[in-house]
């Protein structure tokens, strides 16, 4: 969420947090497809900034940095995307354990492990008593795309947008060369399918 306007932020700083924090307003911004004047009343309404000329400047200079990122070529990303094919697997559970050491996973069992700087997450099929904090019972889909995905960007931004696009929350998620993993609810799973289908995935 954008924070709310003090007298130690300029107005061109709210006005450049608050459309970074709305990415359809500024893919729109990008294309040239936002009227200033209704974006500035909009942002005015929840920011409460009276001086309207100067989130008008503000606008077109954050346009103007916009322009200098590079295109999304949607055609490729659709192409790749087309593609790719699902693989659902059911009775997914996430362990996330903070200074606990992880266990030694059964090579008969689906299971990964992944450290990061503070956690680590289990997943497998296997239910464990571990972790600080644990999602039981999930569904891990997995998209195979073409080996194309590693040099095309946006893909993965398309596929997360589309999601949340459905309300779908992403429980956990990650990616392996050309696999990319997300693991949803069990009663998300034929919204996500619904989703991922609209982008040509199947």
């Amino acid at each position: 969420m954008a924070r709310k306007p003090t007298d130690k932020v300029s107005i061109a700083e709210q006005v450049f947090e608050w459309i970074e924090c709305h990415p359809y307003v500024r893919l729109a911004l990008k294309k040239g497809l936002v009227n200033y004047s209704s974006l500035a009343r909009e942002i005015q309404s929840e920011l409460s900034i009276k001086n309207f000329d100067a989130m008008i400047v503000a606008i077109r200079r954050h346009y103007e940095k916009l322009q200098k990122v590079p295109n999304i070529d949607p055609g490729k990303i659709r192409g790749i995307l087309n593609k790719s094919q699902l693989e659902i697997r059911t009775a997914i559970n996430v362990y996330i354990l903070k200074g606990e050491t992880p266990p030694s996973l059964s090579s008969s069992h689906y299971s990964h492990l992944i450290r990061g700087s503070k956690f680590s997450v289990v997943i497998t099929d296997m239910k464990l008593d571990i972790g600080a904090e644990k999602h039981e019972g999930l569904v891990e889909v997995r998209i195979r795309s073409p080996e194309d995905i590693e040099t095309e960007p946006g893909i993965i931004l398309e596929i997360y947008q589309k999601l949340f696009e459905h309300g779908i929350n992403i429980v956990e998620t990650y990616s392996c060369y050309i696999d990319t993993v997300v693991i949803v609810e069990k009663r998300d799973i034929l919204k996500t399918i619904k989703a991922l289908s609209e982008l040509g995935i199947q």
